[in-house]
């Protein structure tokens, strides 16, 4: 008999055979989408795109990009990226001015 502990990893956290993790995107980038890369555990590259508005705390489902379900031949469960947006901490005048000209051309969302 043996036993398997499994250690943390600072970027996904593991849901059964589903993994999770969180990236971080500008606000330009949620505004007017993004592309971004992030490194799965086996070392492949693993595309993250929209191109579209994106609302923090948005969570992208990328299916079978988990772990191997055991004893399912090759079946494995899901990534969800669940995406952060920075803000910027302050404003320049003329950031400001651009900025609300912006919004203000709409009533409603």
């Amino acid at each position: 008999m043996f036993i398997i502990n499994e250690l943390k990893h600072p970027d996904f956290k593991r849901e059964g055979n589903n993994l999770s993790t969180e990236i971080w995107i500008t606000l330009k980038e949620a505004l007017l989408g993004f592309e971004k890369a992030i490194t799965h555990l086996d070392g492949r590259q693993i595309s993250i795109e929209r191109d579209e508005v994106t609302q923090p705390g948005y969570i992208i489902k990328m299916i079978g990009e988990g772990m191997p379900i055991h004893q399912k031949g090759g079946d494995t469960g899901d990534l969800y990226v669940k995406i952060n947006v920075i803000f910027p901490q302050e404003l320049t005048e003329k950031q400001r001015l651009i900025a609300d000209r912006l919004f203000n051309k709409r009533t409603s969302w």
